[in-house]
């Protein structure tokens, strides 16, 4: 994040994740401005083990200290609800 070309006007990076912590982790390290948040569902559900510890660790996206927004493109997923509606609480 500190040494890219002074010119880059974006630079995309995966938070992939196999416990809870490892998005939180990767989010402190990037410091990202913006997150893109796919489907919620039962993908890696042998690490996880259940739907709700995938759903906190998705959550953890949202805790860079320069985020601006964040956007999903799984708006009908009920998943993605219930972090927005957490979302609207971290962000305020």
């Amino acid at each position: 994040n500190n040494n890219l070309p002074e010119n880059t006007e974006f630079y995309i990076i995966e938070a992939g994740a196999r416990e809870r912590g490892d998005i939180r982790e990767i989010s402190e390290f990037v410091e990202h401005q913006y997150a893109i948040l796919g489907k919620i569902g039962e993908q890696h559900i042998e690490y996880f083990k259940t739907l709700d510890n995938i759903i906190q660790t998705k959550k953890e996206i949202l805790l860079s200290k320069r985020l601006k927004k964040t956007i999903s493109y799984d708006i009908d997923g009920e998943n993605i609800i219930k972090i927005k509606i957490v979302s609207m609480i971290f962000l305020k």
